[in-house]
């Protein structure tokens, strides 16, 4: 990520549709000391990246998972490895035994997989590093009773 310093790095802003993932390019550019584009109209699909990445000829933030494209070449960050804190949102008032099921199962997972240890070579911003921390609760709320 080092080699990012000072450089310019599209990170989708003007993403209405995804603002967590704005604001978390925002964040990682501004830790490496490189500044995000200036804000424009979201690529829609592959063929629509391919003519942004031709026009503005700037790296682009995205996810390994993203389909590649000809002549698209894929550079995974590391050193550190941002990583995304990906999160389970649900309305506050719903009750149902899935979601219930599904909460067990992750506390299980979450327990066993040791996912509150970030990994010694990671980056998260800050606020989700303190809401990751044991006993954490960053909503502020009591947890939902669990029935």
């Amino acid at each position: 990520m080092e080699a990012l310093r000072g450089t310019q790095m599209d990170v989708s802003a003007g993403n209405e549709d995804a603002p967590e993932w704005v604001d978390l390019g925002v964040r990682l550019l501004a830790a490496l000391g490189a500044q995000p584009s200036p804000v424009h109209l979201h690529a829609e699909g592959l063929e629509e990246t391919v003519r942004h990445l031709h026009a503005e000829g700037l790296p682009i933030l995205t996810l390994l998972e993203r389909p590649l494209a000809p002549g698209v070449v894929v550079r995974p960050l590391t050193d550190p490895v941002p990583l995304y804190p990906w999160t389970m949102v649900f309305h506050r008032e719903l009750r149902h035994p899935g979601l219930d099921a599904l909460h067990a199962s992750i506390d299980e997972l979450a327990l066993r997989e040791d996912w509150h240890q970030l990994p010694p070579d990671a980056w998260i911003p800050e606020p989700d590093a303190a809401a990751l921390a044991p006993g954490a609760n960053p909503s502020g709320e009591p947890p939902p009773a669990r029935h």
